[in-house]
């Protein structure tokens, strides 16, 4: 049995978040071109957020190292503990502006899970994502079962009601399979994750495939499809960025953010460094 470098996986976490927002030109989302279709947020504040997470990712990744003598669906608890105080950290920082709550959710079970591969000498992108699979889909269900009972409270849960798409709860139950399938590939062979095309081209073929909630909420199935055949669209032979930056109009013209896939390119970047 190895140990565990929470100091790493946080650092590894937070560079991903910075990363994300730094990515240029994202059509319809916040970066250092625009602020996309967002009129509440802008860099400044995903960068006070991902600064005030950090020390809640380290915390992540103790929680798995340290956990012993029980199955990994037994953190999902613990995780979600953790997790509440990071959001209210993230709202402090930010003024309560929400920057990162579906990163946060996704990025706490990733490092809980990589906290505990790493402790065992199992760690590898395939082995913690379904370590994380594992530690939260027995809660996820039942927490599915229960919400397509109630009535709905907020945008992700509306979605489920009206158009029966899971969002992000499905990615991490299936194991992040859009991440393993569409968004890590592009990291591990243009340059890495600091390479500003290999992330664009990451987020490109996130797009492309996810059922993002947040389209959903913000366009309907219309705005879902025509964001992905958008990216279909894009020309291999020209310049990514000059065909991102055109789409940027036309997706704030219709108030489109992908800001699920934008979540999962966090996620793949963490992927790509295990």
């Amino acid at each position: 049995m190895r140990g565990c470098d929470a100091s790493m996986i946080a650092s590894v976490t937070q560079e991903a978040l910075l990363l994300e927002v730094d990515t240029s030109p994202k059509p319809g989302l916040v970066d250092l071109w625009s602020n996309g279709s967002h009129r509440d947020l802008n860099p400044w504040l995903f960068y006070q957020s991902a600064l005030a997470l950090a020390p809640y990712f380290r915390d992540f990744a103790r929680l798995g190292a340290s956990w012993e003598g029980k199955e990994p669906e037994s953190l999902f608890r613990d995780v979600r503990d953790i997790g509440k105080e990071a959001e209210a950290a993230m709202f402090k920082a930010t003024g309560g502006v929400n920057t990162h709550k579906g990163a946060l959710f996704s990025l706490g079970i990733l490092d809980t899970a990589w906290g505990y591969a790493q402790r065992q000498g199992i760690a590898s992108a395939e082995t913690v994502c379904m370590l994380a699979s594992r530690i939260a889909s027995k809660s996820l269900a039942e927490e599915l079962c229960l919400l397509g009972r109630s009535s709905p409270r907020s945008h992700g849960e509306r979605v489920l009601h009206r158009y029966g798409v899971r969002g992000i709860r499905a990615e991490v139950m299936g194991g992040f399979p859009s991440v393993r399938r569409y968004g890590l590939l592009p990291l591990q062979s243009k340059g890495g994750w600091r390479n500003n095309h290999a992330r664009l081209s990451s987020l490109v073929g996130l797009m492309a495939h996810v059922e993002d909630s947040n389209l959903l909420h913000r366009g309907g199935r219309e705005g879902l499809l025509f964001v992905r055949q958008a990216m279909r669209d894009l020309r291999p032979a020209r310049c990514l960025e000059d065909q991102l930056a055109a789409l940027d109009g036309p997706f704030i013209s219709r108030n489109l953010s992908s800001g699920g896939a934008a979540d999962l390119l966090s996620v793949a970047m963490v992927c790509s460094r295990i």
